[in-house]
């Protein structure tokens, strides 16, 4: 058996065994399909362990990254094939889109960008590198460029003349940036926490919204950027009684920067709306003004029941 093949069958087991766990002890009331079942946490379909083979003829299960895999992200949970095709090429290539405008736009040392310059009111197209003391240089291909506009230009650079680059358009969508937040924050809680609260109908919406970034759902921004949350990765549980909720932070990291985010997920006994409300009541400067306590990596909460119904007690009866 393939290394991927070995993690793929991993997540299987694991999380189907939870899910057969809280079958057995009431704690969820759905009709599994299948001996060992496999719920994908985005669309809610079931899946045997037979669809963990590759077959285009059907929607078989796949590995899937929080963050994404280009962002340092690594394999945590199984989504199908089409749930994972579908929020990559719509939402997921927003989240690198942002740090590497980010990136640019502070020309960071070794970001290159592809724009142009202004000459005769003509565009001459460049690759800018930066070297990251203020100096910047810039590569002029002849092939992507008029020739004798080209050579004319080269003739006519000399130092210290002012040049205006602008820089390639990119595309970035602030719905979509959002809705990519969403879906990592969501991913990784239900690699934290797996079906004990996620399968409710509390997530639908946000499920929808991740799902369909057409739509506009939910309006809200739920993932902060701030310096002092480098000091905080990891899972949260926020115990305030407004806003109890789970506080994923985690990095963003590219081969020249890596950035702390933090991505909120309220408890399905609070609505987002209620939670936002809530949240904007209160002056947050850093990871540290919550009323929090840090997730256990010890509590095993895929087969210990008693751990499990700590968790489920924890959000349903409002301790």
């Amino acid at each position: 058996m393939t290394a991927k093949k070995n993690r793929k069958q991993a997540l299987f087991d694991k999380f189907s065994s939870q899910l057969t766990l809280l079958k057995e002890n009431g704690l969820i009331d759905i009709e599994l399909k299948f001996d060992k079942t496999y719920i994908c946490p985005l669309c809610l379909n079931q899946f045997s362990e037979d669809d963990l083979i590759s077959d285009d003829s059907k929607n078989y299960l796949t590995e899937e990254d929080a963050p994404p895999a280009s962002l340092g992200g690594s394999r945590i949970a199984l989504t199908c094939k089409k749930c994972n095709s579908q929020c990559g090429h719509n939402i997921d290539y927003q989240l690198k889109e942002l740090i590497e405008h980010e990136e640019n736009s502070k020309f960071v040392k070794g970001t290159i960008q592809r724009g142009t310059v202004d000459f005769e009111g003509k565009p001459i197209t460049v690759e800018m590198t930066s070297d990251g003391d203020g100096k910047l240089k810039a590569l002029h291909n002849e092939k992507l460029n008029n020739p004798s506009i080209f050579m004319r230009f080269i003739k006519s650079v000399k130092k210290d003349v002012m040049l205006t680059f602008k820089p390639k358009k990119n595309r970035l969508d602030g719905k979509k940036i959002n809705y990519a937040f969403y879906k990592t924050n969501y991913i990784i809680t239900f690699s934290k926490f797996g079906y004990i609260f996620l399968l409710d109908k509390a997530y639908n919406n946000l499920r929808d919204q991740i799902l369909n970034p057409k739509k506009e759902l939910i309006g809200y921004n739920l993932a902060i950027h701030n310096s002092h949350l480098k000091d905080h990765i990891g899972t949260h549980y926020i115990l305030d009684k407004e806003i109890k909720g789970i506080f994923n932070i985690f990095n963003l990291k590219t081969k020249l920067t890596q950035k702390p985010y933090g991505a909120f997920l309220p408890i399905p006994t609070i609505s987002i709306d209620n939670f936002v409300t809530e949240m904007e009541k209160k002056i947050i400067k850093n990871v540290a003004a919550f009323n929090k306590s840090i997730y256990d990596e010890n509590a095993d909460l895929f087969s210990d029941i008693n751990e499990i119904k700590k968790i489920i007690n924890w959000i349903y009866n409002k301790n």
